[in-house]
């Protein structure tokens, strides 16, 4: 197998140096100003994915929100002593996670 060998990290600024952008020869110049307004143009799959992601989003707050709700209710009636579930509840519940 033949290739470059880096020996240690002082030898890496050398082997990307050739990966490197000679920003003269590319014609960049620092801190060159620019005229008129940014612009930036989506795609129409772009647009569709950002609304359908902000729904996504949307549902899953709502779905936290009444997570901390029965969270918040479920913590208070164990602090008071007053939970209480059926060890019929509880098999039903892990037989149905393992067979669906």
């Amino acid at each position: 197998m033949s290739g470059m060998k880096i020996n240690g990290p002082g030898n890496i600024p050398y082997a990307v140096s050739g990966y490197r952008v000679d920003n003269k020869a590319a014609g960049y110049r620092k801190n060159e100003a620019v005229s008129g307004p940014d612009e930036l143009a989506l795609s129409e799959a772009a647009v569709s994915f950002s609304k359908i992601l902000a729904e996504v989003k949307e549902a899953v707050a709502g779905q936290k929100a009444d997570n901390f709700a029965r969270i918040t209710e479920l913590k208070a009636k164990i602090e008071a002593g007053t939970y209480s579930i059926s060890a019929e509840d509880v098999a039903e519940g892990i037989l149905g996670e393992l067979y669906g």
